[in-house]
């Protein structure tokens, strides 16, 4: 007996306490543990730092890492935590209550393949000079009364300061911390999360995986809370919604969400090593339109290619379990 068999023999044998609920009910009780999470940790986080470093932390976490920049691990320490109880903790919870195991209403139906693993670095690399296209041209958007824009700016500008202030540090040790704080963890925790638990619950109870994808990638980036980034990091929602649906394993989102995160981690660290590299730069004119052109087509191959051998695994595999 494989493991996808006892899996749909322990999902048979539970008995749901949410079988009795209504989709909009399991919808909010997903969004509502992770918003629980957050101001629990937010608080926790707040009361704990302040003990540390009094009304220092009271100024805003931007002002605190320009007043104490050589406490930082403080932050790198509660973003690690932030990650793991906002997102896979409410996503592990709900798989419980919903299968009576933690994991396999997440995972997927398949384990993932090397075959198809393979294609996700080439898809990663050949999406990314349309998604700097995406950023500028969502950088460029601009609002009819100049307070909101103001305003939306800022907060943009405050994250971009946050990372920048955490990456800014030459030491490996320092890197390694940074490396799993934004690429191994959002990667692991945020997919559980929004492709493993959001979106599956999204397409199982409308029937339709467009819309499952696209809502699920659209509140992956809304809860980001970075509206100038909101167009690219919603496209990434998308190629990572479709990589799990279409593979039918979770890892194949998990893996090419940690290629894009690890990509901009190490990038930074080797910036700070070379000076005549700008990391504030996004000029998309350093990319011809030929090779952002040629990119593109090659990224979109790659999907195609990545779509028809994970459907040929899959009817190989649904021909194995009849």
């Amino acid at each position: 007996m494989t493991e996808s068999d006892n899996n749909r023999k322990i999902e048979r044998q539970f008995h749901s306490p949410m079988e009795e609920w209504d989709p909009v009910g399991q919808f909010i009780f997903l969004i509502g543990m992770f918003i629980f999470m957050a101001i629990l940790l937010g608080f926790f986080s707040q009361v704990v730092l302040k003990q540390i470093y009094g009304e220092a932390f009271s100024i805003g976490m931007s002002d605190f890492i320009q007043t104490h920049p050589k406490d930082l691990n403080a932050i790198r320490l509660v973003q690690i935590i932030s990650t793991i109880c906002t997102f896979l903790i409410p996503a592990l919870l709900f798989s419980k209550l919903k299968t009576g195991n933690s994991f396999i209403y997440i995972l997927g139906n398949q384990k993932p393949t090397l075959r198809l693993l393979g294609f996700i670095p080439g898809i990663v690399l050949f999406f990314l000079p349309l998604a700097f296209i995406i950023h500028e041209l969502n950088t460029n958007i601009e609002f009819i009364n100049p307070n909101i824009e103001k305003e939306l700016r800022n907060i943009t500008k405050q994250g971009e300061e946050i990372i920048n202030a955490l990456l800014n540090n030459k030491s490996p040790l320092v890197f390694c911390i940074n490396f799993l704080m934004i690429a191994i963890l959002p990667a692991f925790c945020e997919e559980i999360f929004f492709r493993g638990a959001l979106q599956k619950l999204i397409i199982d109870q409308s029937k339709n995986i467009h819309v499952g994808i696209l809502i699920s990638a659209l509140i992956f980036s809304i809860i980001h809370g970075d509206f100038y980034g909101f167009f690219p990091r919603a496209a990434l929602g998308v190629i990572f919604g479709y990589l799990v649906v279409w593979g039918g394993s979770i890892w194949y989102s998990i893996f090419a969400h940690f290629i894009f995160n690890g990509l901009q981690a190490a990038f930074m660290y080797y910036a700070l090593f070379n000076k005549n590299i700008n990391i504030e730069s996004t000029d998309t004119n350093s990319i011809s339109p030929t090779n952002t052109v040629l990119f593109t087509v090659f990224f979109l191959i790659l999907m195609f290619t990545f779509h028809s051998i994970s459907k040929q695994q899959n009817e190989n595999y649904e021909r194995t379990m009849d």
